[in-house]
């Protein structure tokens, strides 16, 4: 179950300095087993916590320090923190269900959360949900699509199907966000 600790160490990964998100391994998971993609949904919310700990702590400690270093990760600009940062102030803690949907890192979040002095334990109570209802979506509707699509087309085709899906994703995503 190799697959349990890439999604636990990538959530991590991208809840810290990491860009691209775990919902590449879910759905890869999610290529030959729904069930699996499901934990590794929660194994990858998991990473993120741990990853939302330090993100927090470093907002907390040295919010502007963070902050620049956030600014410099690929898609992120301190325009779009600027903009969590009013999103959090205006709507609390539903902002992290926003931005789970909105293509804003989770990182920038935690690290506002720690900046404005929100409670750590709230926080991460909130993030878990908020983490991984992206995650079992994708993993159900990619799990589901492939178990019909399994029927007339071969794994290694999904594999190719899947990998150029990401691929084609990240090279829009990455020029839209410049």
């Amino acid at each position: 179950m190799i697959y349990l600790l890439i999604s636990l160490l990538w959530g991590f990964a991208e809840a810290t300095l990491f860009f691209i998100v775990p919902d590449v391994i879910i759905t890869f998971v999610a290529l030959s087993s729904v069930k699996h993609s499901i934990l590794s949904s929660f194994f990858a919310g998991i990473g993120a916590l741990f990853g939302g700990v330090i993100m927090y702590k470093w907002g907390r400690k040295n919010p502007d320090y963070a902050i620049n270093i956030i600014s410099k990760t690929p898609a992120v600009s301190l325009r779009m923190i600027e903009g969590v940062e009013n999103q959090i102030k205006n709507m609390g803690y539903l902002s992290l269900f926003i931005g789970a949907f909105t293509g804003r890192p989770y990182k920038i979040y935690a690290t506002l959360a720690g900046k404005l002095n929100l409670p750590l334990f709230t926080f991460l109570i909130i993030s878990f949900p908020a983490r991984i209802l992206r995650f079992l979506l994708l993993g159900i509707i990619v799990g589901l699509i492939s178990m019909y699509a399994s029927s007339f087309l071969p794994y290694r085709t999904l594999v190719t199907i899947h990998i150029s899906g990401w691929v084609i994703f990240y090279l829009f995503f990455f020029y839209k966000m410049k």
